[in-house]
């Protein structure tokens, strides 16, 4: 009987085994026909790499990393130490991000988006790190395409609406004393439509300045003074709505004043937007020792939960009877976010449909002197 049930538990190691070497068989063949790199590296060096990770490189195992220079997003040339594997190597903990590769040998360049990912044994300790490359090269391509194009186009018409609004003005003041309030009704209409298009045109130059990762005009400035500053002036240009704010941070921010001003503005006049049947919009400021929060609040036509997240994508827009009365091209909040991302900020949404919308912004503060 003990016999017969060391067998069987033989027979059961045995087919175990063989059930492990046809998982790992399978894992090999899925890890070897996959579109996106896979390597397995230690301290000594990279020790699996699938077919895709060597045709990203086009050179053996072993000379992989030596023939190529690594750049992160603003151009600025790294190591392989600050290459994703290198940190979690050094760090212990998952990295990801955008690189562009360089063959020194050929010139050739191509963008990979890197994740590398430790893997611990038994006893927490560091033993590989897996890494998967995916190659983004035509995508990085098509979206500088279509960012020239865009810079192309602002430019091209930047010119011809200085024009025209500047002809518009002096037409304006010619016909200042003429008693014909319905033509003067037109020019206003007119100035404040071409003012529209010239603001968009700014925007859509500031979407291609962003892409380009061109430096921002960073310096202190007392928040508070900055907000109340930017509030009066948009309030010059309100007929109906009341901006009122509320609370103060006491606190100075280091950042480009026009890029914060951008986002600010854009929460703010679309919440005036919005909310055409609305009389006032609520501009919160608090501050906390690490942070300091907007809050602009709205009164209007609401925003449902499936959109919340879609809404800071370029050129996402809503669709419905309601909003369709507005109109955009929805680039506003994605410029805002993008810039917020730049200073590791947040920005997010709360709303129901029919219940107006609150829009945060949440900005890290260095430390400074008090004002």
């Amino acid at each position: 009987m003990k016999t017969k049930n060391i067998s069987d538990r033989a027979a059961f190691l045995i087919k175990q085994e063989e059930e492990l070497k046809k998982l790992r068989k399978q894992s090999f063949l899925i890890f070897k026909n996959v579109s996106d790199g896979i390597t397995v590296q230690n301290r000594k060096g990279i020790i699996f790499a699938n077919q895709a990770s060597l045709e990203f490189t086009k050179v053996s195992l072993n000379k992989s990393t030596k023939n190529f220079k690594y750049f992160n997003e603003k151009g600025i040339s790294i190591n392989w130490n600050n290459l994703p594997a290198g940190r979690v190597l050094n760090e212990k903990v998952e990295v990801q991000g955008l690189y562009k590769v360089v063959n020194k040998k050929t010139g050739e360049e191509f963008w990979l988006n890197i994740k590398s990912m430790p893997i611990f044994d038994q006893d927490k300790k560091l033993i590989e790190v897996i890494t998967i490359s995916r190659n983004i090269t035509s995508h990085m391509l098509e979206d500088e395409m279509k960012n020239n194009f865009l810079r192309l186009i602002a430019h091209e018409l930047r010119t011809p609406i200085t024009s025209i609004k500047a002809f518009s003005q002096i037409l304006e003041r010619m016909n200042n004393s003429s008693k014909d309030k319905k033509t003067m009704k037109y020019f206003q209409k007119m100035d404040i439509q071409i003012s529209k298009l010239s603001d968009l045109i700014d925007t859509l130059l500031n979407v291609t300045k962003l892409k380009q990762k061109i430096p921002f005009k960073d310096k202190w400035f007392s928040f508070d003074l900055f907000v109340k500053k930017d509030i009066s002036e948009i309030q010059k240009g309100l007929n109906k709505h009341k901006l009122i704010l509320i609370g103060k941070t006491s606190k100075k921010f280091f950042g480009d004043k026009e890029k914060i001003s951008q986002i600010l503005k854009n929460m703010i006049n679309n919440a005036v937007k919005y909310s055409p049947r609305g009389k006032k919009v609520i501009i919160t400021l608090s501050g906390e020792n690490n942070s300091l929060k907007v809050a602009v609040r709205d009164f209007g036509i609401g925003i449902s939960p499936r959109h919340h997240k879609k809404i800071f994508k370029q050129f996402y827009r809503i669709y419905g009877k309601k909003e369709n009365l507005f109109p955009g091209v929805g680039i506003g909040l994605s410029v805002s976010k993008e810039i917020a991302d730049r200073y590791g900020a947040k920005m997010w949404v709360k709303s129901r449909e029919g219940k107006g919308s609150i829009f945060f912004l949440s900005l890290p503060v260095r430390k400074s002197k008090k004002l």
